[in-house]
């Protein structure tokens, strides 16, 4: 039942293709109504259009039909001008037509063929002009005939579609009569379904409101613990600095008592940059160089004995002497002082 209702309030959507109707579409009536009033306004329109282009060319008929009015009376204006001056020209009354043809005739035989030629085109022009006005005469009863008979047909269009329209809304409004019950029947059920799930809403709201507080509070709880547990780090991570400074402190001694050695190194070393390099056969612990060492400080001298390093034990002037090595040091063995000459 609820798919017939749902296809019975389809069938009034504005979904109607004018251009291809089925006996299934029923259209509203604010549709029916906008689709005679276009097809009366296009009626009215095309009707307005013929009428326009039919007193246009009227018009320029008309106007062409005064022009040549206009210059015939022109010559027949200039011809009686001539005739009145022939007339003048008599030494006599002339009052008869007979007269004047006779008086015009012994006076300008010259204009007399003129006066005939004119007359004559006169009157070919005045019977063209009647010919032309009596067919634009015609063209005009046929064209507003014709506009009768589409203003007719239009008519009788518009008035078997005003029928068909009118016999739509009526069935319309029997199918709307038998639909309203269903619709009334939806509403009501559709009410309570309604009112029953506000009720279900409501409860879920509660729900959700008590298990929001108890999170709350539980999350209350866990940010007073997490507080605590950073005062408490924040006091061993004082504690830290406090020795981390004390560290960097002493390193920086460190650091200076170093740079301050270096110096002094570097003092002695520059005092003299020449190194000398001699060889001994292995003759115990004590040597004498070809050179005394500079300021007899051990720290410039270096000694391997078959490439291993071994210790100073003391250095004055040329003569320096080793440490034991823990082996006996003898010819077999090779060795080298690199040293720091004075």
């Amino acid at each position: 039942m609820a798919q017939i209702r749902s296809k019975q309030i389809k069938d009034f959507l504005t979904t109607v293709n004018w251009g291809a109707t089925t006996n299934y579409e029923i259209p509203n009536t604010s549709d029916i109504k906008l689709y005679v009033d276009t097809q009366i306004a296009t009626q009215d329109q095309e009707k307005d259009s013929d009428v326009a282009r039919i007193d246009a060319a009227l018009a320029s008929e008309i106007a062409d039909t005064n022009s040549d009015v206009s210059r015939l009376d022109g010559d027949i204006a200039t011809e009686k001008g001539r005739v009145d001056a022939i007339l003048a020209s008599a030494d006599a009354d002339k009052d008869t037509f007979v007269e004047i043809v006779s008086l015009i005739n012994s006076v300008d035989l010259e204009n007399d063929n003129a006066l005939a030629t004119v007359i004559s085109n006169l009157n070919a022009e005045i019977a063209s002009t009647n010919s032309d006005f009596t067919r634009v005469e015609g063209e005009l009863a046929a064209e507003i005939s014709a506009t009768n008979s589409e203003v007719t047909r239009l008519d009788g269009a518009l008035a078997g579609e005003i029928a068909n329209t009118t016999s739509d809304v009526a069935s319309i409004d029997v199918r709307l009569g038998a639909v309203s019950g269903d619709l009334v029947d939806s509403v009501d059920s559709l009410e309570v379904a309604l009112a029953a799930e506000i009720s279900d809403t409501n409860s879920d709201i509660s729900r959700i409101d008590g298990a929001l507080a108890a999170e709350i509070s539980a999350t209350n709880s866990e940010v007073v613990r997490l507080d605590a547990k950073n005062t408490a780090q924040d006091g061993a991570l004082a504690a830290e600095i406090a020795d981390t400074n004390s560290e960097v402190v002493r390193l920086d001694g460190a650091d200076s008592a170093m740079n301050l050695r270096i110096n002094e190194l570097e003092a002695t070393i520059i005092k003299d940059v020449e190194m000398a390099n001699e060889e001994f056969a292995g003759a115990g612990l004590q040597y004498a160089l070809n050179f005394p060492v500079q300021d007899d400080n051990a720290d410039l001298v270096d000694v391997f004995v078959n490439g291993h390093r071994v210790f100073i034990e003391s250095v004055a002037g040329n003569q320096v002497g080793l440490k034991n090595p823990g082996y006996i040091v003898d010819a077999q063995d090779a060795v080298v002082f690199v040293y720091q000459k004075a």
